[in-house]
């Protein structure tokens, strides 16, 4: 549960802070397209982040009394595939364009 809270408390603090630095970058003119697309991606990025975990865990059961019940290697590989997921996040943040145009301006 600590966990849960942790990583719900991150999603929320980061999606809070994405819509200033998505105008930071872009156009005023284009404001609302950029935070349209950033909604969207986010929605589908927690989509598919859903479908994969709950895939990864369905494949992983194994028969407690009369429920079946995700493995603790389906646990672990669900948050290797997140950490992989935070890394190549990270990776991409890295090459995001800085502020310099609005700076400037």
């Amino acid at each position: 549960m600590l966990v849960a809270v942790l990583a719900g408390g991150g999603v929320g603090i980061a999606c809070s802070a994405m819509p200033p630095l998505v105008f930071g970058t872009v156009d005023p003119s284009e404001s609302g397209v950029a935070n349209g697309l950033n909604s969207l991606m986010r929605s589908i990025g927690t989509s598919m982040s859903s479908a994969v975990v709950g895939v990864v865990l369905a494949s992983t059961t194994q028969p407690m009394g009369s429920a079946e019940v995700p493995t603790l290697d389906g646990f672990h590989t669900s948050f290797l595939i997140a950490a992989g997921a935070a890394l190549l996040g990270l990776v991409v943040a890295a090459f995001l364009p800085g502020r310099t145009r609005r700076e400037a301006g």
